[in-house]
């Protein structure tokens, strides 16, 4: 590497983290874009790029492999990746992602959305908003989480964190993975090709996969309908993980109880969709990895880290793509 590495940044958010952190390193460059013009005006010839998927566009990908050298690392500020295997990166370049370090947050919002559901809070607030104080239409329609099964599809750092959590509350926890091999954080595991026996199980469904080929509209019409009438169905994962159909006719035909989804498909969410009117749903706008400045903090200790740790010439921590 040469002495001076010119690293760019591009994020929507932890601007003023990133920049600190970034600025102390010796040997480094820093560059900011905000758009895909200030990329190829002034961060087009980066050595390592450092960015959140998201803001991973048809653009950028077009500038990284139309230069005559590709950067030598990209360092992800999330830990989907999607965007770069739909528009493409550099043959061999490494990519490593933000690991675990959105897991507690997401894991939080999780919970938050599934309290809100067990306890009332949609139809608690709308009395509220109507300077109703109605305890006949709230207190026989909610329950507590102690002693009723979450099903955790998806059992990587994600569902190891809502796991935890659930115990806490103490919830029976069933893991759903590829290979159902045993996990100290749940009481069962069950492989992939048992969903619907652990689906029809759950009091709770949380989803936290990956989107990938195999896991695109993964919870459809059928997984909804071998769900309890009483389960709630939580999406911390992508929007493409659940069939919007699918899940607006269970939500409206009493297939389960309620939902929450911080994601969906598309995004963002069209004024038109009929999840909008559903009232035993509720959207929030991908927003559970948001933590506040603070976490914003432990993410550029991690990117600028891992970074280092390349510039070093070690192995970077969360390798996903460009691994020998």
């Amino acid at each position: 590497m040469t002495d001076q590495v010119k690293v760019a940044i591009t994020a929507p958010a932890a601007r003023s983290q990133l920049m600190e952190r970034f600025d102390r390193l010796e040997g480094v460059r820093p560059t900011w874009s905000d758009s895909e013009e200030d990329f190829r005006n002034d961060c087009f010839d980066a050595d390592i790029l450092v960015i959140p998927a998201i803001s991973y566009t048809p653009g950028i990908a077009e500038s990284l492999t139309s230069r005559p050298h590709p950067p030598r690392f990209i360092q992800l500020l999330t830990a989907g990746y999607e965007q770069l295997n739909a528009y493409g990166l550099p043959a061999g370049v490494p990519v490593a992602n933000a690991g675990e370090i959105w897991s507690p947050v997401v894991a939080d919002h999780a919970m938050g959305l599934i309290l809100a559901l067990a306890r009332g809070l949609p139809r608690i607030l709308g009395n509220q908003l109507n300077a109703q104080w109605d305890y006949a239409d709230v207190a026989p329609k909610l329950w507590a989480l102690r002693g009723r099964t979450m099903t955790l599809v998806g059992f990587g750092s994600i569902g190891r964190e809502v796991a935890v959590r659930a115990k806490a509350f103490g919830m029976t926890v069933i893991g759903v993975t590829r290979s159902g091999t045993p996990d100290p954080m749940a009481d069962e595991v069950y492989p992939v090709s048992r969903l619907e026996e652990a689906l029809g199980r759950a009091d709770v469904v949380v989803l936290a996969v990956p989107l990938a080929p195999d896991t695109l509209h993964l919870m459809g019409a059928a997984q909804f309908r071998v769900c309890k009438p009483e389960a709630i169905v939580v999406n911390v994962a992508r929007g493409g993980v659940v069939e919007t159909g699918a899940l607006a006719h269970a939500l409206e035909y009493g297939e389960i109880a309620g939902a929450a989804i911080d994601v969906a498909e598309p995004e963002p969410l069209p004024s038109g969709s009929p999840l909008w009117h559903l009232p035993n749903l509720i959207i929030s706008p991908h927003v559970a990895g948001a933590g506040g400045e603070g976490y914003f903090r432990f993410l550029a200790d991690m990117a600028a880290e891992n970074v280092l740790r390349f510039i070093r010439g070690e192995t970077p921590q969360h390798l996903v793509m460009g691994q020998e």
